[in-house]
């Protein structure tokens, strides 16, 4: 018993002290043992009124900041960080409200980790940490102690893209022990992103299972595809380097609904009609999300663009010599536009004659968004062709990752509803 006991104290000394550290959200610094294994700097500490202290020991170092996604990633903050006698950079930000923050540190201009943070994300080939602010948002997507649902992976043959391919599967708590079978949810990720996106950055298995755990929506499979067309699966997967290839083939859209559905029915215990199955997707998702259903509307009742980037669909983008969005800041302003005819001319089922077929269309944008004039031409074009669709514009939100996460619980129960929500043409 003392062997044992021995061999599990000096196991406690070599764990990192990130692991350690994530209890640590009440602005405290947790008592750290001496041990030439561990780091005893607690970084980052979220304090009371909202407020994210980094700290980094870095002695040889000149120069230290934090670049993050917060207060919003149009209007980064930039943390100046001071250097103490003891080498130890530390620096605060602003109050920032309730949401899940994406940082790094630039140490005499080089991008860093925070090598005692083990929260990450990867967004393609960006990796960040990651911090979570408490409050309503943490509450959605935070860990919580319920029932929790199982993500696999999966890998299928794509005759249409002549590939085997990977994707990420979400099947609910009690799936393995029950013979139930369960509508289904096609998640699009957007640009520079892949089949590890809306796990990665969305948080999609702590939203499911909190929200199912609370009874708000109808439990389901959910399948993360890999939106780009010439890879196999995402970067950090597969050794060889394989390239996005271009934002204008719709030709991953297809292989969605021509590949993917019937593996997935073929394989876990799914409910097969159209009216239970939903596609959706952001950003470069959006598009596909709307290309896929409205090409193949057989097999989708429930659709929904998330800040869509419909310029992608073939023939519908336009060059616009002035950016649309002159209240975005330059850096990031898309000198683009929307043909609205062009675009539904580019998807040939989105007709006034889909009102009777489809359960529910919503596009959904943040009111700070890049992309904002695009989605009003695309909402006109709907009005004006009598296509009825439910348009949100939700204020306080830009292109960002803290929109989707939102965007996705307020879609969620709304899907496979007995009665679904009247759609609308605004």
């Amino acid at each position: 018993m003392l062997k044992v006991t021995g061999v599990i104290a000096m196991m406690l000394l070599m764990v990192p002290s990130a692991v350690l550290a994530q209890a640590n959200v009440s602005g405290q610094t947790a008592a750290r043992p001496p041990s030439p294994f561990m780091e005893t700097i607690v970084s980052p500490i979220v304090r009371s009124d909202g407020s994210v202290t980094f700290s980094l020991r870095a002695p040889q170092a000149t120069s230290v900041e934090v670049r993050g996604s917060f207060p919003d990633p149009y209007h980064p903050e930039i943390v100046k960080m001071t250097k103490g006698a003891d080498g130890v950079w530390t620096g605060s930000s602003s109050p920032l409200k309730s949401e899940s923050y994406s940082y790094n540190f630039i140490v005499d201009g080089v991008t860093a980790l925070d090598p005692v943070n083990a929260h990450t994300r990867r967004d393609g080939l960006r990796i960040s940490n990651t911090v979570l602010v408490p409050g309503a948002a943490a509450d959605l997507y935070g860990t919580r102690a319920v029932p929790h649902g199982t993500v696999s992976q999966i890998w299928y043959a794509s005759p249409t893209l002549k590939k085997k391919r990977r994707a990420v599967i979400y099947t609910p708590p009690g799936y393995e022990q029950s013979s139930r079978r369960y509508p289904v949810l096609y998640l699009m990720h957007g640009g520079m992103g892949d089949e590890d996106a809306w796990i990665s950055n969305g948080r999609l298995p702590q939203i499911l299972d909190n929200m199912i755990a609370q009874n708000r929506i109808t439990p389901l499979i959910v399948v993360l595809p890999n939106g780009n067309g010439t890879q196999t699966a995402s970067p950090d997967y597969v050794e060889e380097v394989e390239p996005q290839g271009s934002f204008l083939d719709m030709s991953v859209a297809d292989s969605v609904a021509d590949d993917l559905v019937p593996f997935v029915d073929r394989t876990f215990r799914t409910r097969t009609g159209r009216q239970d199955r939903a596609i959706a997707g952001l950003s470069m998702g959006g598009a596909h999300a709307l290309w896929a259903a409205f090409h193949h509307l057989d097999k989708f009742a429930w659709i929904e663009s998330m800040s869509g980037g419909y310029m992608i669909i073939p023939g519908a983008g336009v060059e616009a010599s002035i950016p649309t969005d002159p209240a975005i800041p330059a850096v990031y302003r898309l000198p683009a536009a929307v043909d609205g005819e062009k675009l539904l001319a580019s998807l040939p089922e989105l007709t006034s004659a889909a009102n009777a077929r489809v359960s529910m269309l919503a596009l959904t944008v943040g009111a700070q968004d890049r992309l904002l004039a695009q989605q009003r031409t695309v909402q006109a074009a709907l009005k004006a062709h009598g296509i009825a669709a439910t348009v949100t514009e939700v204020p306080g939100y830009s292109h960002e990752w803290g929109f989707w996460r939102l965007a996705l619980a307020e879609m969620l129960p709304k899907l496979f509803r007995a009665s679904p929500p009247a759609a609308t043409a605004k």
